[in-house]
């Protein structure tokens, strides 16, 4: 899943609008634009374990 996740950041940074819509709708379950800039979003599972914390770096979501 890491690679997966890995390859759709290539893909969107490097394809085209059309490649990266495909990026969007695989990796996300929801996303809001508000004057061409993304005001939020949510990733879809499995992708949620790829969140950043502030700093940039990798976390996962424990619960329990």
């Amino acid at each position: 899943m890491v690679r997966l996740g890995a390859g759709a950041k290539f893909a969107f940074h490097n394809g085209s609008d059309e490649e990266k819509r495909e990026v969007l709708a695989t990796v996300l379950c929801y996303l809001q634009v508000s004057d061409r800039n993304i005001a939020s979003y949510q990733y879809k599972r499995p992708f949620d374990v790829l969140k950043k914390d502030p700093e940039g770096a990798f976390c996962l979501a424990w619960s329990g």
